[in-house]
């Protein structure tokens, strides 16, 4: 079975290259990084959950130099609950150097939890407040890619999605956050991520622009530290593909950027950990790559012969994706299998190919969508900047296999 998809595999590898017609300048060339120098203080911190979603939580944070001496503590009320010291890893690239600090905090119950980073000689450095909700209703918020460049101003409607929703369990992000693997757009998405990353964490997904451009992606080395997810992805790909529990789902989330070279280890994978999903009644699958693409002249073959079909066997009730710069909402063609939703959050915006075969699709703006889960119930509401509904879906636990 693994020699029949690497065969696929590389026949549809040799489709979409003659599709693409090696376009160099984009794909292939690397852009250089500029040079850049970051300062010796504590910044760009940034909350990613752990396998435990609701409970556990990684804290990150960069500098200029090594801060290794650093001591995070979290505190109940005016107790201090939990102190460690954080791994550290330091990242060269052609534009400079970043040190990254990541401290990974045991199991919560509900509440808020004031925490603070303290350098090595004690003086307190950061100081923010962490939330972990309740496990009777979770709600996340679903943002599509954002690609900030210098013209973008996306830090309001982040601010309003936080302010509306300061008790979320998580942000769920399906892959081009950044424009490119530089620093000055790492530094565009810390500016307009600066409400929610210290507070609430982020589940995301590798797009192609967090890769340096190549026939071989590479994945940048600050996604992989700062964004530090469990390590119960499959082969050679542990860290970039990954799953979360939370008390009534299961959120998994693939690598599509890389499927053509590792299919062979992430079908199998996603099989797995879809079938065997514990007690949580909805399952999630997130990532960049749509299997049903809504604009001109895509199409993502390993994604829509190989792995929406086993989307359906195991159940799966919704799956989040990107790309494509529209907001989409697609089902198979008889009118089952998972609800696929496609959204964008950026400022680039392609045309909708074929309006008429989605359930609801639309261009030309931002768009954003919020999900509650319960027991019972998983809802999903599909918003158009400034608060307009464009759509919405409800799934219920009941009879739904």
């Amino acid at each position: 079975m693994g020699k029949i998809i690497r065969i696929v595999s590389a026949s549809l590898l040799a489709t979409t290259t003659g599709t693409v017609g090696f376009n160099w300048s984009k794909w292939i060339t690397p852009l250089v990084e500029p040079e850049y120098v970051l300062s010796d203080s504590v910044q760009r911190v940034q909350l990613t959950p752990g396998e435990d979603g609701l409970r556990e939580r990684v804290v990150s944070w960069v500098s200029g130099a090594d801060r290794s001496g650093d001591s995070l503590r979290l505190f109940c009320g005016d107790s201090l609950l939990f102190r460690s010291g954080p791994f550290h890893k330091e990242i060269r690239t052609h534009g400079g150097v970043t040190h990254v600090q990541s401290v990974t905090i045991p199991s919560l119950v509900a509440g808020r939890y004031p925490y603070t980073i303290t350098s090595g000689d004690g003086v307190e450095a950061y100081r923010d407040t962490l939330v972990i909700p309740s496990d009777s209703l979770q709600t996340f918020v679903l943002i599509g890619d954002v690609q900030d460049t210098w013209g973008d101003d996306t830090r309001p409607l982040m601010d309003s999605l936080y302010r509306a929703h300061p008790g979320a369990a998580a942000w769920i992000q399906v892959g081009d956050l950044i424009e490119r693997p530089h620093d000055q757009y790492w530094r565009r998405y810390y500016d307009a991520f600066a409400s929610v990353a210290p507070r609430i964490p982020l589940i995301t997904v590798i797009g192609d622009h967090e890769n340096e451009a190549g026939l071989m992606y590479d994945v940048d080395d600050r996604w992989e530290y700062v964004l530090d997810y469990p390590d119960n992805g499959p082969e050679e790909r542990v860290g970039h593909a990954y799953y979360i529990d939370y008390p009534d789902m299961r959120v998994v989330c693939y690598d599509s950027n890389s499927l053509f070279w590792s299919i062979g280890t992430q079908r199998p994978w996603l099989e797995r950990v879809l079938r065997e999903r514990k007690d949580q009644p909805f399952l999630v699958v997130c990532a960049h790559h749509p299997v049903y693409s809504g604009t001109k002249n895509r199409f993502n073959p390993l994604n829509n012969s190989l792995l929406g079909p086993l989307f359906r066997r195991c159940g799966v009730d919704l799956v989040l994706a990107g790309h494509d710069h529209i907001f989409a909402h697609d089902r198979d063609a008889d009118g089952g299998g998972p609800h696929y939703i496609g959204l964008s959050t950026a400022h680039k915006t392609y045309s909708v190919q074929e309006p008429e075969r989605h359930i609801a699709s639309e261009s030309g703006a931002r768009y954003y969508g919020i999900m509650t889960v319960t027991q019972k119930v998983l809802r999903v509401a599909v918003y158009r900047e400034g608060g307009t509904l464009l759509d919405s879906l409800s799934v219920s636990r009941k009879g739904r296999r």
